[in-house]
């Protein structure tokens, strides 16, 4: 994802699920936090293009990814974010961890 879009790690720990969209033409969250670069009142989105070559497609990965992650998730959680930790009780991996991806 973060190839196809690039965002700071800040952002990309931050994508809130409860703000993702599919369309057509890939799919956008919109941002639920200041990114450092928006303007006063902006907080802006993402998108991330749909891809023809389904394997390289961030659109099908991320499909698969919440499929797959689906239970890690809390019910009752307030802030369903993208990246939950792999480690129970799989709460939202911090910023730290996805910095080493950028």
């Amino acid at each position: 994802m973060a190839l196809t879009c690039p965002e700071r790690s800040s952002v990309m720990a931050s994508l809130d699920i409860t703000y993702m969209r599919f369309y057509p033409e890939g799919v956008k969250f919109s941002h639920t936090i200041f990114r450092k670069r928006s303007h006063s009142g902006n907080l802006g989105e993402s998108v991330y293009p749909k891809f023809t070559k389904e394997s390289l497609c961030p659109d099908m990965c991320l499909t698969e990814y919440l499929k797959r992650t689906k239970e890690w998730r809390q019910k009752n959680d307030d802030k369903p974010r993208l990246f939950p930790s792999f480690k129970k009780p799989h709460k939202p991996v911090s910023l730290s961890t996805l910095s080493p991806w950028d």
